[in-house]
């Protein structure tokens, strides 16, 4: 049977299949990592739970190398995500703004960005600053890419960089009018190769309903995802920052679930993280513990519950401080 008609039948399973297919994940799990599970709470957000061990505060930051602009103004951010980011639009201001952190605690740094009209983030003439951040103060970098080019990849590589996060589209559709970018899913698949074969540590992220809340190509982004040599798969949902936005859709917590537990069944060697986009409430404590169930490596931003639910299957809890890229 072929990935994708095998992974159409776990995801459209009655309910009586899949709580089959979940036990099958969870068990999986449970042989190939033992009972371990992490909880990330990068200090880019706040965050507070019982049982829940606070990071330093302000280890790890993110910043953005093109202030508040981006180019595409893809449908589900529209540049808003940049907002909450410190800006460092030249070399010389990040490794000021770099060093300045460090001073005040932070050991980690998400850089990213907008995007250009070719869906990538212009991270090319910051690289000098990022090895010398890394050479300097020994500073954890990860870095958004977007759609990279094999040269950049490597020279991010060279520079230190441990790991790299790329959103992983598998509809074409979804590419036009979400991310108003002409590319196909196939080019998505050559950045996430070029940033593998560069060296990188890669951390392969899938937006579950990025197309207004409609799961349209997930599977064939599983798909792609799992052909590679990715060592784990990123799996968020489409939460959109204005609810007026989008229409009214999002994922159902179930549809996020089985997208988890094929991502499981399908890569028993790659591990698996619930990422930080995610809808909130009574959804995100539904998502979460489905995620447990099945059998995820990670997840960040944990509800209380899942903590709860995760104690109470004896699960052995690592707490972390930093982005879930740095598995």
């Amino acid at each position: 049977m072929s990935f994708h008609k095998e992974a159409s039948v776990i995801f459209n399973s009655p309910p009586y299949e899949f709580a089959e297919y979940l036990q099958r994940a969870w068990s999986l799990t449970r042989e190939c990592y033992g009972q371990w599970i992490n909880f990330y709470a990068p200090s880019i957000l706040e965050y507070d739970a019982e049982g829940f061990k606070k990071p330093v505060k302000n280890i790890f930051q993110s910043v953005s190398v093109t202030g508040r602009r981006c180019l595409l103004m893809c449908e589900h951010c529209k540049g808003r995500l940049l907002e909450s980011m410190h800006s460092a639009t030249t070399p010389e201001q990040l490794l000021k703004l770099g060093e300045s952190l460090y001073n005040n605690g932070c050991r980690g740094l998400l850089i990213s960005g907008g995007s250009d009209l070719n869906g990538s983030v212009p991270l090319k003439p910051f690289i000098e600053s990022i090895s010398l951040l890394r050479k300097k103060f020994g500073m954890k970098i990860a870095v958004h890419t977007g759609l990279i080019d094999y040269q950049t990849a490597r020279m991010l590589k060279e520079a230190g960089v441990e790991s790299a996060m790329i959103d992983i589209i598998g509809d074409e559709e979804t590419i036009r009018e979400i991310y108003h970018l002409d590319k196909k899913p196939g080019d998505f698949e050559k950045a996430l190769n070029n940033l593998i074969q560069a060296g990188l540590e890669v951390s392969p992220h899938i937006v579950v309903g990025l197309n207004k809340g409609m799961v349209k190509g997930e599977l064939k982004a599983l798909e792609m995802i799992s052909k590679s040599k990715a060592s784990n798969i990123v799996i968020v949902a489409l939460k959109p920052l204005d609810p007026g936005e989008l229409g009214n859709r999002v994922p159902k917590p179930l549809e996020i679930g089985r997208i988890i537990t094929i991502a499981r069944l399908m890569n028993p060697m790659k591990k698996i993280l619930l990422g930080c986009a995610r809808p909130g409430g009574l959804h995100k404590v539904k998502t979460d513990l489905l995620a447990i169930k099945a059998g995820v490596n990670g997840i960040a931003f944990p509800t209380q519950e899942a903590l709860n639910y995760a104690g109470k299957l004896g699960l052995k809890e690592n707490f972390i401080g930093y982005c879930c890229s740095f598995i």
